[in-house]
């Protein structure tokens, strides 16, 4: 039997029926249109009775802070009237099947940590950049979620609301990177893809802002290694695709190592740095990841 896995994002689901050997049936997406959690609910159910034949059950990735050994989530992200609901029960109310939901970036961590670029590693760290910094911490390849299920909580942690969030969010570096472009020649901002072509050709305020996006970048994975004495850290989300952005990060990296002194003082190692394997697919299989290892706890 396979399980319907639904990656909830800010702008869409993405959708596939799964089978436990991880091999995708099916796709399809459902763009965002919902105003209230009646809607929410109805479209996820919706999905849910056109495969109910072939599925027997549903893993989760969503886009917001929550328990995932409850399901109730805390902070909603993109979708506020999702706050404090419990998603797991009041599916498996209306449904009547297995529900498990857990973070989009835990996700993209435990399908890195599994079977991706994380494997060989037992102590390592997935970032995911997105319309935040989302952060899993893996030890033994295990998510570390902390004694509240608060660990991980990247878009908190200082370094990233003081040089990060406020002035190189990924969303503000791509879309909003210049007044004079917002204002004038694209008045609905640019997209990754428009940004990075004005960086190889070497626009200089592109370039500015390209650089202090990296140097943030860099200094929360100095952050993260000096605290967590990591293997590795694998980069993802849409923007890891741009092979400028890793060899921006690995030199930013290679240049701190060699002339920080309290980097060569403190003896810290320098965590190898990866790109996740498994990119726009990563939430899919690491929900189903957490379905499995829930469902085989319960099953014990």
């Amino acid at each position: 039997m396979s399980i319907l896995v639904i990656d909830i994002g800010g702008s869409s689901f993405k959708c596939a029926v799964m089978t436990e050997e991880l091999e995708i049936l099916k796709r399809e997406k459902v763009q965002n249109t919902f105003r209230d959690k009646k809607q929410f609910l109805a479209a996820i159910e919706k999905v849910f009775r056109k495969h109910q034949p072939e599925v027997d059950g549903i893993a989760i990735s969503y886009c917001g802070e929550l328990d995932p050994s409850t399901g109730l989530i805390y902070c909603p992200g993109s979708y506020p009237y999702m706050s404090m609901v419990n998603l797991k029960e009041e599916l498996e109310a209306k449904l009547k099947t297995t529900v498990w939901v857990e973070k989009d970036a835990i996700c993209a961590g435990l399908a890195e940590a599994q079977y991706g670029v994380l494997k060989p590693y037992q102590n390592s760290v997935a970032l995911i950049l997105g319309s935040g910094l989302g952060c899993a911490v893996l030890q033994d390849h295990e998510v570390y979620h902390g004694a509240h299920f608060r660990a991980s909580l990247a878009t908190l942690q200082s370094t990233v609301l003081k040089t990060f969030m406020r002035k190189f969010m990924v969303d503000s570096i791509l879309r909003k990177w210049n007044s004079k472009v917002r204002k004038q020649k694209e008045p609905m901002g640019i997209d990754g893809v428009r940004f990075f072509r004005k960086v190889e050709a070497k626009r200089p305020l592109a370039i500015y802002r390209f650089k202090k996006f990296t140097k943030a970048i860099v200094q929360f994975i100095i952050d993260l290694q000096v605290m967590l004495d990591t293997e590795a850290i694998a980069i993802g989300g849409g923007v890891s695709a741009q092979p400028r952005l890793i060899e921006e990060i690995r030199s930013q990296m290679d240049k701190a190592w060699e002339t920080n002194m309290g980097l060569k003082y403190g003896n810290i190692v320098k965590p190898d740095l990866l790109v996740c394997a498994y990119k726009n697919d990563a939430n899919l299989i690491g929900a189903m990841c957490f379905y499995q290892k829930m469902k085989k706890e319960k099953e014990q």
